[in-house]
């Protein structure tokens, strides 16, 4: 669990410009592919993922609000970050997730990275706002 394939992960993964959202839309591929292979880890892994996803979709909105994104896009990307955990709940927190519903979940990630975080990369660069700490980081 300790290797990240970053080459491999980089070429799956839409940039979205903002180096901090882009390590975590790696990590979190990067756990989702540490299940497949890792079978006997998956509950830790999925623990682990569980945490992870909740801190980046609060930074995730953290930066929406910081960077003064209009309340409609905060409103439709805060819903997604709930559809995306109700997938996740759904379907993952069996502890013994199909290879179907690890790829829904994976698919629905790489959708949202997709759609809605590169609109809110968009709003950040149109208004020349740069994150000032790791939104990880923040508490």
């Amino acid at each position: 669990m300790d290797q990240r394939p970053e080459a491999e992960s980089s070429r799956r993964v839409p940039i979205v410009g903002v180096k901090e959202i882009d390590d975590d839309h790696r990590e979190i591929l990067f756990f989702l592919a540490q299940i497949k292979t890792n079978k006997e880890n998956t509950p830790k892994i999925l623990d682990v993922l569980s945490t992870f996803v909740q801190k980046h979709f609060a930074a995730e909105e953290r930066l929406l609000r910081d960077a003064c994104c209009p309340k409609p896009m905060v409103d439709s990307h805060s819903r997604d970050h709930a559809r995306i955990q109700d997938l996740f709940v759904d379907g993952l927190v069996c502890q013994a997730p199909t290879c179907e519903q690890l790829d829904a979940f994976r698919v629905a990630i790489l959708d949202h990275i997709g759609s809605f975080d590169m609109v809110m990369a968009e709003w950040c660069r149109m208004v020349q706002f740069v994150p000032k700490e790791s939104p990880q980081t923040e508490s």
